[in-house]
């Protein structure tokens, strides 16, 4: 098993990285290879065949989204194992300078694509609930929420900074099959909107 440990943040700055990113097979990807593996491992975790996965590992790795982590011989050939470019993936400067309020929104459908890939699947296929954490009935399955608040900017730039702060303290943390640790998914957005009064 591979000790790589990712970026807590990948930034892209253009199109063609969202075009890459908006393929549902490259989603499922994204979420696989969270935890290091061969396209081999992955093909089986997503049940189907590896050669299907090669050109999409190879286009992520174009653009940065996979990284190969480690490589080891096996017999004539080499074995990469790849991992993900960083833990949470986000436009930069540059793409929001670049490309504005249109270029946002695609974002933002995108964010919802990948958030309903990762997460609906393993709902409506029983892989997720509180019988993952030992049936312990006082343990949450899921939050899910939709929010709105009134805050001024200060008060919204606390908020981003938080959230940050909150993904990066829950993913530095170790864990191990030995501890019981599972795989959550956990997805956030928060825009400043203009409404009616």
């Amino acid at each position: 098993m591979s000790d790589y440990t990712p970026p807590e943040v990948l930034e892209f700055d253009d199109l063609a990285t969202m075009d890459v990113l908006s393929n549902p097979i490259r989603l499922k990807l994204l979420d696989v290879l969270s935890e290091p593996a061969t396209v081999k491992e992955a093909a089986e975790a997503l049940d189907v065949p590896a050669t299907r996965l090669y050109h999409h590992v190879n286009q992520m790795l174009d653009h940065g989204l996979l990284v190969v982590v480690e490589e080891r011989p096996k017999g004539a050939m080499t074995e990469r194992v790849f991992g993900v470019g960083g833990r949470s993936i986000r436009p930069s400067a540059v793409f929001r300078e670049r490309f504005g309020s249109e270029g946002q929104a695609e974002v933002v459908r995108l964010a919802f694509r990948m958030a309903e890939t990762q997460m609906t699947a393993p709902i409506a296929d029983g892989e997720a609930g509180s019988e993952l954490l030992g049936g312990d009935a006082d343990l949450r399955q899921a939050s899910i929420a939709l929010v709105t608040l009134r805050l001024d900017g200060e008060d919204l730039h606390a908020l981003i900074e938080e959230l940050d702060e909150l993904v990066q303290r829950y993913g530095k943390k170790e864990y191990d099959g030995r501890r019981g640790s599972i795989p959550v998914g956990f997805f956030h957005a928060v825009y400043p909107r203009d409404t009616p009064r």
